[in-house]
């Protein structure tokens, strides 16, 4: 089976804020992350996810003090 791929834009910086910003509006942490989305856009996603876990964590630790 040949593999296949998508090609996305390069973007300039104006358009890499407008992604992460889209992220940060949109995404809902946790929630699954769209393959078509462009690269930045579903890097950003991962960040949240990350932050919002050592945010859990964090508090998490909180209450048990």
């Amino acid at each position: 089976m040949p593999l296949s791929y998508m090609s996305f834009r390069l973007l300039d910086d104006d358009d890499i804020d407008k992604m992460k910003k889209w992220a940060r509006d949109n995404y809902v942490p946790f929630s699954s992350i769209n393959g078509t989305w462009h690269p930045i856009c579903q890097a950003a996603c991962v960040q949240i996810n990350h932050l919002a876990s050592n945010y859990k964590i964090e508090a998490r630790e909180l209450c048990d003090d």
